[in-house]
């Protein structure tokens, strides 16, 4: 089966912070802006990728973007807490986030949630 079953609120909400920060930080200029995702489901668990293209982020932030009011850029506005709400709401679900980014060239969040 290609189902899986969670929280549909929180879940809606993890989703929505991705979705509203590969818009916020995306590159102005260029003409072929996206945002992509992809779910796959298995019997051990549901992977779910949000991809864009967008400004990226720097290496030296990385390790900080789910921590409490971290800002990695002063660019665009934000409270610094959407990540990390992100991370503390899939912990709820028992799922977890990984982050992989380039600067200049995009981001990729891949979600891992039990079955």
């Amino acid at each position: 089966s290609n189902n899986f079953y969670s929280d549909a609120k929180r879940l809606k909400m993890v989703l929505g912070n991705l979705f509203a920060n590969a818009l916020r930080y995306h590159l102005e200029w260029s003409l072929d802006k996206w945002v992509k995702v992809s779910i796959k489901t298995s019997p051990k668990q549901t992977l779910i990728e949000v991809s864009d293209n967008g400004m990226g982020i720097n290496d030296t932030h990385l390790p900080f973007i789910f921590d409490m009011f971290y800002r990695a850029t002063q660019e665009k506005h934000g409270s610094g807490l959407g990540l990390y709400i992100v991370k503390e709401t899939l912990k709820k679900l028992g799922g977890e986030i990984k982050v992989d980014s380039i600067l200049g060239k995009g981001t990729t969040f891949s979600i891992s949630l039990p079955p």
